[in-house]
């Protein structure tokens, strides 16, 4: 068997799914152990999300993560984010009475 995939055999074969399985089982390892040390250095006993993103946030080793584990922020700053990245004019959105409106013809 050849050790170059081909179209027949699109898979590395068992040596790189193992080998793919302990690295992966290294990178939760390590993310895990950096959460915890957020997760103790503000004295709580229980790992949250909040200490896997600050462990995320912290270590420029994980920036790869940034979209997939993001920082948790208030809803309006995210919306003015947003607005910054993609203005709107005003009468572009909708108000809480035309929301209201359109819930009740549903």
């Amino acid at each position: 068997m050849s050790a170059i995939p081909t179209e027949s055999s699109p898979h590395g074969g068992p040596e790189a799914e193992n080998k793919s399985a302990a690295a992966l089982e290294l990178l939760v390892a390590d993310l895990t152990q950096r959460g915890a040390r957020v997760m103790f250095d503000e004295s709580r006993d229980t790992l949250d999300y909040k200490d896997v993103a600050g462990a995320v946030e912290e270590y420029t080793g994980y920036d790869f993560l940034d979209d997939v584990i993001p920082q948790k922020i208030p809803a309006a700053v995210a919306v003015a984010r947003m607005l910054k990245k993609n203005p709107v004019q005003q009468e572009e959105l909708p108000t809480k009475k035309q929301q209201q409106v359109e819930n009740e013809e549903q």
